[in-house]
Protein backbone atom coordinates (compact mmCIF):
# COMPACT_ATOMS: atom_id res chain seq x y z
CA UNK A 1 0.00 0.00 0.00
CA UNK A 2 1.31 3.43 -0.94
CA UNK A 3 -0.71 6.64 -0.46
CA UNK A 4 -3.92 4.65 0.11
CA UNK A 5 -3.51 2.75 -3.15
CA UNK A 6 -3.18 -1.02 -3.29
CA UNK A 7 -1.06 -2.45 -6.06
CA UNK A 8 -1.16 -6.00 -7.33
CA UNK A 9 -0.40 -7.96 -10.44
CA UNK A 10 -3.28 -9.63 -12.29
CA UNK A 11 -2.53 -11.68 -15.36
CA UNK A 12 0.95 -10.21 -15.63
CA UNK A 13 -0.33 -6.62 -15.59
CA UNK A 14 0.38 -4.31 -12.63
CA UNK A 15 -2.80 -2.63 -11.41
CA UNK A 16 -3.70 -0.11 -8.70
CA UNK A 17 -6.89 -0.09 -6.62
CA UNK A 18 -8.41 2.13 -3.96
CA UNK A 19 -9.59 -0.95 -2.04
CA UNK A 20 -9.05 -4.68 -2.29
CA UNK A 21 -11.40 -7.33 -0.92
CA UNK A 22 -9.97 -10.81 -0.71
CA UNK A 23 -12.32 -13.75 -0.32
CA UNK A 24 -10.95 -17.16 0.44
CA UNK A 25 -12.86 -20.39 0.47
CA UNK A 26 -12.80 -23.12 3.03
CA UNK A 27 -12.19 -26.80 2.74
CA UNK A 28 -12.64 -29.20 5.64
CA UNK A 29 -9.73 -31.38 6.66
CA UNK A 30 -11.19 -34.86 6.18
CA UNK A 31 -7.95 -36.75 6.93
CA UNK A 32 -9.00 -37.81 10.45
CA UNK A 33 -12.44 -38.99 9.27
CA UNK A 34 -10.94 -40.85 6.32
CA UNK A 35 -8.24 -42.48 8.48
CA UNK A 36 -11.01 -43.56 10.86
CA UNK A 37 -12.78 -45.35 8.00
CA UNK A 38 -15.56 -42.83 7.36
CA UNK A 39 -16.73 -42.15 3.81
CA UNK A 40 -15.61 -38.74 2.55
CA UNK A 41 -15.71 -36.66 -0.60
CA UNK A 42 -15.34 -32.88 -0.32
CA UNK A 43 -16.51 -33.39 3.28
CA UNK A 44 -17.61 -36.19 5.59
CA UNK A 45 -20.52 -37.96 3.87
CA UNK A 46 -23.70 -38.16 5.98
CA UNK A 47 -27.21 -39.46 5.40
CA UNK A 48 -30.49 -37.64 6.06
CA UNK A 49 -30.11 -38.39 9.80
CA UNK A 50 -26.58 -36.89 9.83
CA UNK A 51 -25.07 -40.33 10.38
CA UNK A 52 -21.73 -41.03 8.80
CA UNK A 53 -20.88 -44.33 7.10
CA UNK A 54 -20.36 -45.60 10.68
CA UNK A 55 -23.95 -45.38 12.04
CA UNK A 56 -22.75 -44.64 15.61
CA UNK A 57 -20.92 -41.51 14.45
CA UNK A 58 -22.80 -38.31 13.59
CA UNK A 59 -21.39 -35.23 11.90
CA UNK A 60 -22.70 -31.75 11.10
CA UNK A 61 -21.78 -28.33 9.83
CA UNK A 62 -19.13 -27.11 7.45
CA UNK A 63 -17.34 -30.46 7.42
CA UNK A 64 -20.21 -32.54 6.00
CA UNK A 65 -21.66 -33.30 2.60
CA UNK A 66 -25.43 -33.67 3.01
CA UNK A 67 -27.58 -35.50 0.41
CA UNK A 68 -29.09 -33.06 -2.08
CA UNK A 69 -27.62 -30.07 -0.24
CA UNK A 70 -23.89 -30.63 -0.48
CA UNK A 71 -21.72 -28.32 1.58
CA UNK A 72 -23.24 -24.94 2.38
CA UNK A 73 -20.61 -23.20 4.53
CA UNK A 74 -23.41 -21.25 6.24
CA UNK A 75 -23.61 -20.92 10.01
CA UNK A 76 -27.42 -21.33 9.98
CA UNK A 77 -27.00 -24.77 8.44
CA UNK A 78 -24.15 -25.72 10.80
CA UNK A 79 -26.25 -24.68 13.79
CA UNK A 80 -29.42 -26.55 12.81
CA UNK A 81 -27.49 -29.64 11.67
CA UNK A 82 -25.60 -29.68 14.98
CA UNK A 83 -28.83 -29.57 16.96
CA UNK A 84 -30.36 -32.41 14.93
CA UNK A 85 -27.18 -34.54 14.95
CA UNK A 86 -27.00 -34.16 18.74
CA UNK A 87 -30.66 -35.11 19.16
CA UNK A 88 -30.24 -38.15 16.92
CA UNK A 89 -27.07 -39.22 18.73
CA UNK A 90 -29.09 -39.03 21.97
CA UNK A 91 -31.73 -41.41 20.61
CA UNK A 92 -34.08 -39.37 18.42
CA UNK A 93 -34.53 -40.64 14.87
CA UNK A 94 -35.59 -37.61 12.88
CA UNK A 95 -34.21 -36.61 9.49
CA UNK A 96 -32.56 -33.22 9.16
CA UNK A 97 -34.87 -30.65 7.53
CA UNK A 98 -32.55 -29.53 4.73
CA UNK A 99 -34.13 -26.10 4.40
CA UNK A 100 -31.87 -23.77 2.44
CA UNK A 101 -30.66 -20.59 4.10
CA UNK A 102 -29.79 -17.24 2.62
CA UNK A 103 -26.46 -15.54 2.31
CA UNK A 104 -26.68 -11.75 2.25
CA UNK A 105 -24.11 -9.00 2.15
CA UNK A 106 -24.24 -5.24 2.28
CA UNK A 107 -21.00 -3.73 1.02
CA UNK A 108 -19.89 -0.64 -0.87
CA UNK A 109 -23.46 0.69 -0.94
CA UNK A 110 -24.84 -2.45 -2.56
CA UNK A 111 -26.97 -5.37 -1.39
CA UNK A 112 -26.33 -8.95 -2.51
CA UNK A 113 -28.47 -12.00 -1.76
CA UNK A 114 -28.02 -15.66 -2.65
CA UNK A 115 -30.03 -18.69 -1.65
CA UNK A 116 -29.76 -22.28 -2.78
CA UNK A 117 -27.82 -21.57 -5.97
CA UNK A 118 -27.48 -24.85 -7.87
CA UNK A 119 -24.18 -26.38 -8.93
CA UNK A 120 -22.84 -24.80 -12.13
CA UNK A 121 -23.21 -28.09 -13.99
CA UNK A 122 -26.87 -28.64 -12.99
CA UNK A 123 -28.80 -29.48 -16.16
CA UNK A 124 -32.29 -29.75 -14.66
CA UNK A 125 -32.52 -26.09 -13.61
CA UNK A 126 -33.84 -23.22 -15.71
CA UNK A 127 -32.47 -19.72 -15.14
CA UNK A 128 -34.93 -16.82 -15.23
CA UNK A 129 -32.90 -13.60 -15.28
CA UNK A 130 -33.98 -9.96 -15.18
CA UNK A 131 -31.96 -6.78 -14.89
CA UNK A 132 -33.20 -3.20 -14.88
CA UNK A 133 -32.67 0.03 -12.95
CA UNK A 134 -29.90 -1.27 -10.70
CA UNK A 135 -31.70 -4.49 -9.79
CA UNK A 136 -30.55 -7.92 -10.94
CA UNK A 137 -32.19 -11.20 -10.10
CA UNK A 138 -31.75 -14.73 -11.29
CA UNK A 139 -34.33 -17.28 -10.24
CA UNK A 140 -33.42 -20.95 -10.44
CA UNK A 141 -36.47 -22.96 -11.45
CA UNK A 142 -36.87 -26.72 -11.32
CA UNK A 143 -40.13 -28.37 -12.41
CA UNK A 144 -41.88 -24.98 -12.54
CA UNK A 145 -41.04 -23.90 -8.98
CA UNK A 146 -38.44 -21.51 -7.57
CA UNK A 147 -35.62 -23.48 -5.94
CA UNK A 148 -32.96 -20.76 -5.68
CA UNK A 149 -32.27 -17.06 -6.13
CA UNK A 150 -29.35 -14.73 -6.71
CA UNK A 151 -30.21 -11.03 -6.44
CA UNK A 152 -28.61 -7.64 -6.07
CA UNK A 153 -30.11 -4.23 -5.49
CA UNK A 154 -33.55 -5.33 -4.25
CA UNK A 155 -33.08 -5.41 -0.45
CA UNK A 156 -36.72 -4.53 0.27
CA UNK A 157 -37.84 -7.79 -1.37
CA UNK A 158 -35.24 -10.12 0.20
CA UNK A 159 -37.78 -11.79 2.52
CA UNK A 160 -40.07 -12.36 -0.47
CA UNK A 161 -37.29 -14.15 -2.36
CA UNK A 162 -36.56 -16.24 0.73
CA UNK A 163 -40.22 -17.25 1.08
CA UNK A 164 -40.39 -18.09 -2.64
CA UNK A 165 -37.56 -20.62 -2.21
CA UNK A 166 -38.77 -22.06 1.12
CA UNK A 167 -42.37 -22.37 -0.06
CA UNK A 168 -41.39 -23.47 -3.58
CA UNK A 169 -43.48 -20.83 -5.32
CA UNK A 170 -44.67 -21.62 -8.79
CA UNK A 171 -43.30 -19.48 -11.58
CA UNK A 172 -46.56 -18.29 -13.04
CA UNK A 173 -47.67 -15.28 -15.02
CA UNK A 174 -47.97 -13.24 -11.82
CA UNK A 175 -44.60 -14.20 -10.30
CA UNK A 176 -41.93 -13.07 -10.45
CA UNK A 177 -43.29 -9.56 -10.74
CA UNK A 178 -41.62 -7.46 -13.42
CA UNK A 179 -38.81 -5.20 -12.25
CA UNK A 180 -40.26 -2.35 -14.26
CA UNK A 181 -43.50 -1.32 -15.84
CA UNK A 182 -43.85 -1.87 -19.57
CA UNK A 183 -43.80 1.43 -21.53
Amino acid sequence: EANGTFRTEIGGVARAFDAVVECTGTAPDTDLARSGGLATDAGVVVNEYLQTSCPEVYAAGDAVTFPGLGMTHLWHTAETQGLQAGANAAGETAPYDARPYRLKCEAFGGYLFSMNRPAPDATDVERVEQEQRGVYRCLYVRDGVVTGVVMSGDKDCAKTYERAVWERWSVAVSWPPPLWEAP
